[in-house]
């Protein structure tokens, strides 16, 4: 079966400038999102390189391509396929045709497995960890290490005919063993934004096979299919405000990149994790002019921005120390039709709004 490669990916932000390296906890990292595109790069050139372990160092993926879109929405576990497999999840991602689960806490993330026609066999089966992959701990930041073992050991039926021979069910397994290190710091830049960011260096030792049980004669039996233990590299760059924007992915033998996903300047989201201050918008959609009311409960500095969707900043605004209720009209009728996206930052979080404009 092919490989499971698992990329959760968040909202980017409007470009930033660094000077010092970041922390990147749960509630900047894993915010559910209510839809997000990102942009895979097939053929990467010879250009695109991962950079340099160290500190303040900049990582320039300006020249990447998109071959490919890679859509996933953001949903309650409850809502995804096979969802009860996984009463562990609190997150389910469905990206494309598939739903993977995902426990995220204050401490780390884990990845409990994936759903979908996984066969292809018009019959949705589920892959489920009995110990789940970690994919960051919190709060991480630069020389952040951790090691990680997972495994899962799954059974299917099948009752098909795989090329002529009777298959009755289909086992698949596989154990990883993984070594990440936050080796690097400094700033990412993609074909349209930069961002503060945190490398994340992930080594991976992975033994998985696939079995077969075929009925020949009067006889049932296991027979190996697959089989195939590797040793990959990849490199996650994660900002401290909505978590990883560049994903380089190896070739198993390390001889070069074999793709490379990074996100556009937005995707349409909402943080739903440890954010305090509330936002509304209204109208929305609207045909030009809206009002933004924010309510703070506690006193903190709030970064609003308006931008369009390709990252342009249209309106920004500091409010310092600030508790309590604060509106703010606008009027984008100038600007044309189209998305807009309202941000409010604080040190902590951030609050995004789509606004659509007739």
């Amino acid at each position: 079966m092919k490989k499971i490669i698992f990329t959760l990916s968040a909202i980017c932000a409007a470009s930033f400038s660094v000077n010092a390296q970041i922390t990147v906890t749960a509630a900047n990292y894993s915010n559910v999102t209510t839809g997000l595109n990102q942009k895979v790069d097939t053929l990467p050139i010879v250009g695109i390189v991962s950079g340099s372990a160290g500190a303040n160092v900049t990582y320039d993926f300006s020249a990447l391509h998109s071959h490919l879109t890679s859509s996933s929405t953001f949903i309650t576990p409850a809502l995804g396929v096979l969802g009860a497999k996984f009463p562990s999840a609190n997150i389910c991602m469905h990206q494309d045709t598939n739903y993977m689960y995902f426990d995220t806490s204050s401490t780390k993330l884990e990845f409990w497995g994936v759903a979908g026609n996984l066969l292809q066999i018009s019959t949705n089966t589920a892959i489920v960890y009995s110990n789940p992959e970690t994919k960051i701990t919190f709060p991480s930041t630069y020389n952040t290490t951790f090691s990680d073992v997972s495994a899962y050991d799954n059974k299917f039926n099948y009752m098909a005919l795989y090329q002529g021979v009777w298959v009755d069910s289909v086992r698949e397994k596989k154990n990883s063993t993984i070594t990440s290190k936050i080796d690097g710091w400094g700033t990412v830049i993609t074909p349209n934004a930069s961002f503060p960011c945190l490398r994340q260096n992930i080594k991976t030792h992975a033994v998985d096979s696939t079995w077969a049980k075929v009925f020949v004669g009067n006889y049932h039996y296991w027979m190996l299919v697959s089989g195939d233990t590797s040793n990959t590299q990849s490199y996650s760059y994660i900002s401290n405000s909505n978590g990883p924007i560049v994903d380089i992915q190896f070739y198993s033998d390390s001889s070069a990149i074999s793709e490379v996903r990074w996100n556009t300047a937005y995707s349409y989201a909402v943080a739903q994790y440890n954010v305090e201050a509330d936002m509304t918008i209204f109208p929305n959609p609207s045909f030009g002019t809206f009002e933004l009311s924010l309510n703070a409960p506690a006193a903190d500095d709030y970064v609003i921005e308006l931008n369009n969707i390709l990252g342009q900043n249209i309106y920004s605004e500091t409010l310092q120390a600030f508790s309590g209720k604060y509106t703010k009209s606008f009027n984008v009728a100038a600007y044309g039709k189209g998305v807009y996206l309202v941000s409010i930052r604080s040190k902590d979080n951030q609050l995004l709004r789509k606004v659509i404009v007739y």
